[in-house]
Formats: C-alpha cells, sequence, structure tokens
C-alpha cells in the first residue's frame, strides 16, 4: 500500500514534500526491479564497450593509413574495406545501440533508487517526529538498521540506497527542510559506516564517542560552576 505523506514535518507544511512513503512489499518489488534492471543493463555496457574500442581502432588504423599512405596500397580495398566501414558499421550498428539500451535501464534503476530513498528519508523523519524525548545520530542509525533496511538487501545494496537517501534530504536553507534533517544526515552516514564496520570498529567508535560526551558534560560543567563563582566575586 502506497499513500502520500502528510506527516508533520517540524516547520514545513506536509504538501510540500511531495514523497511518497512505501510499504515493506513495495520496497522489496523496487529492490527486484532494481538488480533485474542491473543484471540486464550490465552486459550490455560491457559488450557496448569492447564493441566500442573495436570499432575505435579499426578507425584510428585507417586514419592512420591514409594520412601516411604506403606505397602500393588501394584506398578501397587495402583501406576502406577492411578498417574504416567494419569500425564505423561496428559503432552505429552495435556498440551506440547497446549504450543506448545500457544507459535506459540504468537510467530506471537511478528512477527506482530515487524512490527508494524518498521513503526511506520519511520513514526516518517520521521516527523524528514521533520520538518525545531527546535522540541521538546513534538512535536513528540503530532505527534504519532494523526499520528502513530490508532483511533481503545485500551490503551493496544497503550501502547505495543510504547514500541515495543522504542525496534527497533537502537543503538546510530549502523551504522544505526539516529540523532534523542534519540528525537524519549524521545519522544515515552511521548507519552506512555500519554496513561494512567490524564489531570491533563498532565498539571502538562507542567508546571514544562516549569519552568525547565525557568530556563535554564535564567542560559544560565547569562552565556552569564558573558562571555561579562569578556573581559572588563581584
Amino acid at each position: 500500500m502506497s499513500f502520500n505523506v502528510t506527516l508533520p514535518l517540524s516547520h514545513l507544511p506536509a504538501p510540500e514534500l511531495d514523497y511518497t512513503l512505501l510499504s515493506s512489499e513495495q520496497k522489496l518489488t523496487l529492490y527486484g526491479d532494481i538488480r533485474r534492471h542491473r543484471c540486464q543493463g550490465g552486459p550490455l555496457v560491457v559488450v557496448g564497450t569492447l564493441a566500442f574500442i573495436f570499432a575505435l581502432v579499426l578507425v584510428l588504423i585507417g586514419s592512420c593509413l591514409l594520412g601516411y599512405p604506403l606505397q602500393g596500397l588501394v584506398f578501397v580495398s587495402d583501406i576502406f574495406l577492411p578498417f574504416l566501414l567494419p569500425g564505423c558499421l561496428l559503432f552505429v550498428l552495435i556498440a551506440a545501440p547497446l549504450m543506448m539500451y545500457a544507459f535506459q535501464y540504468h537510467k530506471a534503476a537511478l528512477s527506482k533508487h530515487k524512490q527508494l530513498a524518498e521513503s526511506n528519508y520519511v520513514q526516518i523523519l517520521h521516527y523524528c517526529n514521533s520520538q518525545t524525548g531527546k535522540i541521538t545520530k546513534k538512535d536513528v542509525a540503530g532505527f534504519i538498521a532494523s526499520q528502513v533496511l530490508l532483511v533481503e538487501y545485500t551490503p551493496r545494496f544497503s550501502f547505495v540506497t543510504l547514500l541515495q537517501t543522504l542525496k534527497v534530504i533537502p537543503e538546510k536553507d530549502s523551504s522544505r527542510s526539516s529540523l532534523h534533517d542534519s540528525l537524519i544526515a549524521e545519522g544515515v552516514d552511521r548507519a552506512k559506516e555500519d554496513i561494512y564496520a567490524s564489531e570491533y570498529d563498532k565498539e571502538k567508535r562507542d567508546r571514544l564517542e562516549a569519552e568525547e560526551e565525557a568530556r563535554a558534560a564535564e567542560q559544560r560543567q565547569e562552565e556552569e560552576a564558573s558562571l555561579g563563582v562569578s556573581p559572588l566575586l563581584t
């Protein structure tokens, strides 16, 4: 089931954000479509690239023979027919059409990636808006890993869809932006890093962040204490 978003996006009226929140079934369908487009377009890119290289080599050889004609060579039989004509036909009939078809598959895959990314953003934004207490980027990353990313996704696909999600976050000065966008971007970055990070790396990062937060809290306490002492001295 698909429905247009009508969530309270902080200071933004909902109709201005025309993103669509997708169900898990719809996301899984898009995932399958994207993989199919990649599988169909990948071989076309390889074959088209090889055909283009062969065509380029043939045309270059023919052009060199035209520029530096050797004694006894006949243009039609020794240059045009064996080099220039096959090179041009290879490019026009094989390389160019294959690359065009591959581009169409790539364009379709990007369009579906954008739909997924927009749904991811709306889902994360809904989570942030629904929380009453303070939330951190660690909380957002945990929500992304457990609720936004499907278990059927491959690690590579999860990484790509989160990368695309960062691209659909509205600009800071945009009228479509939300107060949570900065936190969402940090949470997405953290979830993206967690995909390939080892448990040791995650524990080390969490420990460093905890130490940094403790130092920041201690510094705030010292500043508050100094502000409390200053009036007494005066």
